[in-house]
């Protein structure tokens, strides 16, 4: 297989969208009022919202109220000059990423835990909002993985990802013989049971999860 790191940049100046496409976790009580915020409050700028049937069919969204499009897939979404709003943990941001075209922006709204990946917290919904509009929020890119999956010179999957790729064994007993590649040319040989290959943002959760500190990737 293959694997490309796709670049990090600078932080940059985040526009006022002239598209919004919504991405929650249903199953957050914050979810339904948030929604119904966002959506209140877009609809004063005049500012198209999209957001998926899958969620708009939970109990608890289906009394939403004002002007918003319905959309099976987010390949229906606008490419261009669209944010998607995460409301979620870093799990929900890491599904918007693995869903949305490379070269998206996603805000995070923070109903989870950790937060790492969500900057903001559900508590401050309503100012993140004036303030994207008056264009005072910045937006930073992350490098994210392109990975190529081969076998036999045949292409049998392609994947973006933003945390890590993991390379495991099929059976228990066994281990790998793993080669190991960069830029074409031959690094290591490693036996192992797999191997992890990870962005900076990836990274933090394997130290974190080890008892480790964590700092801005």
């Amino acid at each position: 297989g293959g694997i490309e790191m796709l670049p990090s940049a600078a932080l940059h100046s985040l526009n006022p969208p002239k598209n919004i496409c919504i991405v929650a976790k249903p199953n957050q009580k914050q979810v339904a009022p948030a929604l119904q915020r966002i959506v209140t409050f877009f609809n004063q700028h005049r500012i198209s919202i999209f957001i998926r049937n899958e969620l708009l069919a939970r109990d608890s969204c289906q009394s939403l109220r004002g002007d918003f499009i319905r959309v099976e897939d987010f390949s229906e979404v606008p490419s261009q000059n669209c944010l998607a709003i995460a409301l979620g943990g870093d799990g929900t941001m890491l599904y918007t990423f693995r869903n949305l075209p490379a070269g998206s922006t996603v805000l995070g709204i923070n109903f989870g835990n950790l937060g790492f990946l969500t900057p903001f917290r559900y508590e401050d919904l309503d100012q993140v909002l004036e303030q994207l509009m008056a264009g005072e929020l910045v937006k930073r890119s992350r490098s994210m993985l392109e990975v190529d999956l081969l076998r036999g010179g045949e292409e049998i999957g392609s994947w973006r990802v933003t945390n890590d790729l993991s390379v495991n064994k099929a059976a228990l007993a066994r281990m790998n013989q793993l080669s190991l590649y960069v830029d074409g040319k031959p690094l290591t040989q490693i036996r192992a049971d797999g191997i992890v290959c990870s962005t900076p943002s990836g990274s933090t959760a394997y130290n974190l999860s080890a008892g480790g500190s964590i700092i801005e990737p």
